[in-house]
Parts: C-alpha cells; sequence; structure tokens
C-alpha cells in the first residue's frame, strides 16, 4: 500500500515537470549542475497596495534543497503589514507567503529522506545552522536568520506566493499521508503554541488561562486541550472570538473582557486586576492558574498574567510589547517565546497522534481564497479574520484519497 502510494505520487510529479527536467532530476542526485530554469507564474509585491502577477524562471535545487509546487499559503500579519499598511519598506519586487504546503517535485544532491510526490509543510525562516544559539537548537533565536518575504536581507528571500520555490531540506516536515492541505497551514501557529507549552512545562492536571484569542491564542487553546490539561479558559475582548472558542470546545470556559486604551500606570494595574479576577472567577480553586500564556501582545496583559497565575506558577510571554510593567511578589516564573525552536515535527507527531483528542482544527480557518489572481483580496481580510489561506487554483490532480493536490 505505502509503495503503491509512493508510485502514485512519483506519478503525479511527473507530470509537474517538463521532459527535460525529468530527465536532469536523476543527475541532480550525483550533484550535476544543469542551466535549465523553469517560468512559472508569481504574485510580486511592488509597493504598498501595488502588485503584479508575473512570469518568472526558478533555477533547478543547489544541494541540499527541494523544489516545491505550493499547494496552500497561510496569510499572517506580516503579509498585511507589508502590503496594506506600508509598515515595511520594499526595496524590491518580493513575493509574500512564509506559512506554505507543497509537493515535492525535484530533489537535489546531497538530500536524504525526501523523494518526489512527497508533501511537505515548509518552515520559515531558514537559520545560519553555524552561530551558538543553532549549535543549542535554538534555530528560533539563530543570530543570522534567513526569512522568506522579509525586507531584512537584500536581495530579499522570496515567499511562498509564485507556483515554485526552491527551500532547505532541513526546513521542509513531511505531512502525514491523512492531513489535509488546509490543516499544514496551520503548522506554523500551531508549532509555536507547542513551543510555548512545552516551556510552560505543562502537565495533565494543569488549569491554563489563555489571554488573546486570536490565531496564536487558539492554536495554544487547542494544544492544551490535546494535551489534556484539567482547565483551559480563555479571555478576550471579541466575544465572537470567545465563542468560537467554546462552541467548538477550544476551552472549557472563557470571559469577554473590556477595552483598554490608557497610559496611566495606575489605570493599567486597576485593568490588570480587573482582568485577572473576571478569569479567577471561572476556576476552583480560586488562587490562580497554573499557567498563564499571554497571547495579546500588550504591557497591561501581561501584569493581568501575572496577577491571574498562581504562586509558583508559570507566565508565558507571546505577543509583542514594551514589557514595561510593575511585577508582584509572586515567584511566578516568567518566560518569553520568540517563535518556535525545532518544534515542527513535534507539532506533526503531537496532532496525528492516536489518543490525542483535539477540537475541529479547521475551525480556525475562516476564510479560503483559490488562486493568485485573489491574494490581495485574502490580505485584506487578515486583520480582521482569525485565519485566511489562499489555496491554489483548481485543477490539480488527486495522489490520494482525500487529499487534493492543487496548482497555482
Amino acid at each position: 500500500m505505502v509503495a503503491t502510494t509512493r508510485s502514485r505520487r512519483k506519478g503525479y510529479a511527473r507530470m509537474l515537470l517538463s521532459r527535460a527536467e525529468w530527465r536532469l532530476h536523476v543527475r541532480l542526485q550525483d550533484g550535476q549542475r544543469q542551466s535549465i530554469k523553469h517560468h512559472h507564474l508569481a504574485w510580486i509585491l511592488q509597493k504598498m497596495r501595488a502588485h503584479v502577477a508575473a512570469t518568472e524562471f526558478i533555477n533547478l535545487p543547489e544541494p541540499g534543497e527541494l523544489q516545491i509546487t505550493i499547494g496552500a499559503v497561510g496569510l499572517g500579519t506580516t503579509d498585511l503589514q507589508y502590503y496594506l499598511k506600508g509598515d515595511v519598506q520594499v526595496n524590491e519586487r518580493m513575493c509574500l507567503g512564509h506559512q506554505a504546503v507543497g509537493t515535492v517535485i525535484l530533489v537535489g544532491a546531497q538530500v536524504d529522506g525526501f523523494q518526489i510526490g512527497d508533501v511537505v509543510a515548509i518552515e520559515a525562516p531558514v537559520p545560519c545552522k553555524s552561530c551558538p544559539r543553532c549549535h543549542e537548537g535554538f534555530f528560533n533565536t539563530c543570530y543570522d536568520p534567513t526569512y522568506r518575504d522579509s525586507e531584512d536581507q537584500y536581495p530579499h528571500f522570496r515567499g511562498d506566493f509564485p507556483a515554485r520555490v526552491n527551500n532547505p531540506a532541513f526546513r521542509c516536515h513531511k505531512l502525514p499521508p491523512k492531513m489535509p492541505l488546509d490543516i499544514g497551514t496551520l503548522l506554523e501557529p500551531l508549532s509555536v503554541a507547542m513551543y510555548a507549552t512545552e516551556r510552560a512545562k505543562l502537565e495533565p492536571n494543569h488549569s491554563v488561562l489563555i489571554l488573546g484569542a486570536d490565531i496564536l491564542g487558539l492554536s495554544c487553546a487547542a494544544v492544551c486541550i490535546g494535551a489534556g490539561a484539567h482547565r483551559v479558559i480563555i479571555a478576550d475582548v471579541r466575544k465572537d472570538r470567545m465563542m468560537l472558542a467554546l462552541d467548538n470546545r477550544f476551552a472549557t470556559d472563557g470571559t469577554t473582557i473590556p477595552m483598554f486604551d490608557g497610559d496611566d500606570i495606575k489605570e493599567q494595574l486597576h485593568y490588570a486586576r480587573k482582568t485577572a479576577g473576571r478569569a479567577l472567577q471561572l476556576t476552583k480553586p480560586s488562587d490562580g492558574f497554573d499557567v498563564v500564556l499571554d497571547c495579546a501582545g500588550t504591557d497591561v496583559f501581561t501584569q493581568a498574567a501575572v496577577y491571574a497565575c498562581r504562586v509558583g506558577g508559570k507566565v508565558i510571554v507571546m505577543g509583542h510589547g514594551d514589557r514595561i510593567q510593575e511585577i508582584p511578589d509572586r515567584e511566578v516564573d516568567i518566560s518569553g517565546t520568540f517563535g518556535r525552536a525545532s518544534s515542527y515535527q513535534t507539532t506533526i507527531d503531537f496532532i496525528t497522534r492516536p489518543g490525542v483528542k483535539l477540537p475541529d482544527l479547521r475551525q480556525l480557518i475562516t476564510h479560503r481564497y483559490e488562486g493568485l489572481a485573489n491574494v490581495s483580496s485574502a490580505i485584506k481580510m487578515v486583520s480582521t479574520e482569525l485565519k485566511v489561506i489562499i489555496l491554489a487554483s483548481k485543477g490539480g490532480r488527486q495522489v490520494k484519497k482525500g487529499r487534493k493536490v492543487l496548482l497555482f
């Protein structure tokens, strides 16, 4: 059965290649470089609110790389900042997208463990593998990473909105045959959540408070539920987000909290205590939560997390704020997390492990768009919606029953 599936995938991948490319893929394994390039369509950002769909060329994969045809891409706030807000300077034409899954169609030399037809998730960024942090296994805090769809490097490292990309094989993760492509686009936030729970040393008997019901907060809730946390409470200023979590069993209980916009430190502390008090009313005993995950990204919520945590508990700060606040003397362990460190494969294993009872992860995806023509419309939805993904245009061939690999 496994051999049959591999044969079908290999046959499908061959259909995506020209005859010349197919003849060359064996030579790639021997390290023989060729000058052939493949032309493909790409969604290219020129400047804020200006884009073009154009034909570009992609080289054959270098040693250690895979060439992947993109099947689905998840959108994030970074894409929004580049395209609509102009928060980041675009120095040259660039492709956005960094939460992609697709099918391997070419395997470069010096690559083991992958073959044509494998469906993979692409993990960004690409660490340098040579700095002290990389040697320790903390790729997320690499001193010199290469980010997809980022202006930090010049020339820019291409994002995932061309039809094909070359990516280092060590940053690609094979998806199980039964995992749908749209779930694959959720691996980025889910792996961040997984890393946070690892930092918190979450145990099945723990009570957990999650501040913020955005895609990161709900991903944390899903991981905590799957890990068997005794009680998972979620709090957000948006009632619809909180109700989505409860209706789809991402949390055992939840509360809405009023909006706050003030700079006075006394007002901030009063609001933080009030927010913590609302959450503490939902747990027994009410002396505090074992783990509090702050996904909100503002100082006042970080302070609320400290107030809501039990003495000796753990607060994990995941959002991005100024982090200047008064910390009460509660012997709380406060840890920060930046992205994830080697937790992509751990996340894949976790969500596919028999016996792990997760909520329906597809409920996290609120909007699905098809094809590069709809990228700009999809990006405009990111600021208000939970999770927006781009699927390749319909017309792809089925690799395995229940999964369709689509082409842009």
